[in-house]
């Protein structure tokens, strides 16, 4: 029986005037003790019925899975991750001074490139473009 529904056949029996006291108490306890209170204490005006708590195992086992199933799927979230690794390498002194000594290289087709660009904008004449393109093919 639900709650509303005892409290509600209670509240009948509560109001009901052909009743004594006496009376009320006893289909009240007789009421209440179906749905598992017992008496407690009972004076001539008043009576204390308690419900005693139950475990229940289907609810802890019900707990225990909404627990530990995320807990798990986490965890294989976490387990099929791996660490982010980064690595800077800077080059040392003695790297950089090998570096700085270093002459630039370029293609043989770009220094070709700039000596035209340079003829077509007249600002060396073709002999000296001529001059310029042996060295470069004779390096």
């Amino acid at each position: 029986m639900h709650e509303i529904d005892l409290n509600n056949k209670a509240n009948e029996i509560k109001n009901d005037t052909s009743l004594s006291n006496g009376e009320k108490f006893d289909k009240l306890t007789s009421l209440y003790g179906v749905a598992g209170y017992v008496i407690k204490y009972r004076k001539d005006n008043q009576i204390q019925l308690v419900k005693k708590k139950e475990f229940s195992i289907v609810w802890s086992i019900i707990w225990f899975l909404l627990w530990i199933f995320p807990f798990v799927i986490y965890l294989l979230y976490y387990l099929s991750k791996s660490d982010i690794v980064i690595t800077i390498t800077l080059p040392t002194e003695k790297e950089e001074v090998i570096n700085a000594n270093k002459p630039a290289t370029t293609s043989v087709a770009d220094e070709i490139k700039k000596l035209s660009d340079l003829l077509k904008e007249s600002l060396i004449t073709e002999e000296e473009f001529a001059i310029q393109k042996a060295k470069i093919f004779s390096k």
